[in-house]
């Protein structure tokens, strides 16, 4: 899994799934901050497989365009 930009952030475009959920991310300014939010979506959702991080310029996100679906 590589773990790219937010698709739903706080200070863009939340989600209501995301709002029912609890879920308020801004985006990451830093590849630290994507770092944390990374290691806790791995946490959280108990991922059993290694998980990458994309550059704060999101070139693994555009080189392989996770639209519509960023799964």
């Amino acid at each position: 899994m590589v773990y790219i930009e937010e698709a739903h952030p706080v200070d863009a475009w939340q989600d209501d799934d995301n709002i029912k959920a609890h879920i308020f991310l801004a985006q990451a300014r830093t590849l630290d901050e994507r770092c944390v939010v990374a290691g806790t979506c791995v946490t959280q959702l108990g991922l059993g497989i290694p998980a990458l991080v994309d550059r704060i310029d999101n070139s693994t996100e555009r080189a392989y365009t996770a639209w519509p679906d960023r799964l």
